[in-house]
């Protein structure tokens, strides 16, 4: 069931196939300071743009271009 329409509304979804994300995920990640600071230094080491953010508790996730994965 399309979410397009009077329940969102929303006039269109949009989707971009050309990125992926790449997750870093454990319960650790509430005890261990700089695990997510290890992830975003070797994404800007090797200059990947990082698109979208999103974390929780014991997760954090980027959206980053495909060409990357």
């Amino acid at each position: 069931q399309s979410t397009v329409g009077p329940a969102t509304n929303a006039s269109r979804v949009m989707g971009d196939p050309k990125i992926c994300k790449v997750s870093i995920v454990g319960i650790g990640m509430r005890s261990h300071v700089g695990v997510a600071s290890k992830m975003f230094r070797a994404l800007s080491e090797e200059g990947i743009n990082i698109q979208m953010i999103s974390t929780s508790e014991i997760k954090t996730s980027v959206v980053i271009d495909e060409k990357y994965m």
